[in-house]
């Protein structure tokens, strides 16, 4: 597998990580102080965050342990969260027009434009997709690490050798 496409679902896992757990803290006083009054939304935030931080980590997990569940788990949970923002927040926009690209581009009133959000979601949707395909299809290497050893021969078959006393090597099994 190529180290550079794994380092790279680590750096961005990690900055999906660090991102839920920003808008958590950010999101969070504005849920508590609204709670008595739009509490279905704040029900709906609270679920959302967590799936989505929830991805973030299954994703990282998934890399680190190189398991295609576990990354193909994480990136189905992105997409529907993602597909349900997107598709709640065009629906606010079509029953609250404005100007016609001005809540688009801006719709939180942040710096972070919408079209910036979904291309940088869909790079890195498909750099999931990618590692997910390698992981999939990759051929089974050489012990080049011991922990790579370890993976890939189990420790209850593991063979050991031992010296006869007429000086032969006799191998058995543990």
């Amino acid at each position: 597998m190529c180290c550079s496409m794994k380092a790279t679902v680590f750096f961005l896992s990690s900055l999906h990580i660090w991102y839920a757990v920003t808008q958590a803290v950010i999101i969070a006083p504005l849920v508590v102080s609204s709670i008595s009054t739009q509490l279905a939304e704040c029900i709906l935030v609270i679920i959302y965050s967590c799936v989505f931080f929830c991805a973030g980590f299954l994703i990282f997990l998934g890399t680190d342990q190189e398991s295609t569940m576990l990354v193909g788990t994480g990136a189905i949970m992105l997409l529907v969260i993602l597909g349900k923002r997107y598709i709640v927040m065009y629906h606010g926009m079509l029953l609250k027009p404005t100007l016609p690209e001005g809540d688009f581009l801006n719709p939180y009133g942040t710096t972070v434009p919408v079209i910036f959000s979904v291309l940088l979601y869909i790079f890195y949707m498909s750099i999931l997709f990618c590692y997910h395909n390698e992981l999939s299809y990759a051929t089974p290497r050489t012990c080049l690490t011991p922990l790579s050893c370890r993976r890939q021969f189990p420790q209850s078959t593991s063979l050991s050798l031992s010296l006869s006393p007429s000086g032969n090597l006799n191998p058995h099994m543990k």
